[in-house]
């Protein structure tokens, strides 16, 4: 990962000639060039190639090796323009916001409560059929297995349909003298 682009190198220690570590592709420092187990540091984000040559002189072809060390980068910050929408049960849906990773790729997941995303891997996408309460959403951007992920979350509230709206006497007839009745609803 980008925050630990530093190993050690694996090399066979030579029982005749001398070995050699050179760089062929992308950059690293490597401490003791002739070190089999040599430590390398300030290896690049990507492919790093290096070349392990084991040499007895000027009469005998050397013998090389090579290894490739792949530095992630570090994910970019997760992130969420919209963390609290509310919505009502009689539409249930949205768009979630997560922020575009750059680098890396992210992907939405339910951590609570019940609702179901169009299209997990899509920074910008819906989400149907939430259920009444609140519901937890997480936005993970990683960039591959070494470096750890950045994560947001967010919340989601349904607020439930209200209750019908019912009136038990709808059209009540009243006297002249006594212009006054009883409603009820329910």
């Amino acid at each position: 990962c980008a925050n630990a682009n530093n190993t050690v190198l694996t090399g066979n220690n030579p029982i005749n000639g001398t070995g050699t570590w050179s760089v062929q592709g992308g950059s690293a420092a490597i401490s003791n060039v002739n070190q089999f187990n040599s430590p390398v540091t300030g290896v690049a984000v990507g492919s790093n190639t290096l070349i392990w040559n084991i040499s007895t002189g000027t009469t005998c072809p050397s013998s090389a090796a090579s290894m490739t060390i792949k530095v992630d980068p570090l994910p970019s910050t997760a992130s969420i323009s919209i963390t609290t929408p509310t919505l009502c049960a009689n539409n249930p849906t949205t768009t979630l916001t997560g922020i575009a990773p750059g680098p890396g790729t992210g992907l939405w997941s339910l951590q609570t409560g019940t609702a179901t995303i169009t299209t997990p891997t899509l920074n910008n996408t819906g989400i149907t059929s939430v259920g009444t309460g609140t519901s937890q959403l997480r936005w993970t951007v990683s960039t591959g297995t070494t470096c750890p992920s950045s994560i947001a979350t967010m919340t989601v509230k349904v607020d439930p349909m209200p209750s019908t709206a019912n009136i038990t006497i709808t059209n009540p007839t009243l006297c002249a003298s006594s212009n006054s009745t009883s409603l009820t609803g329910s």
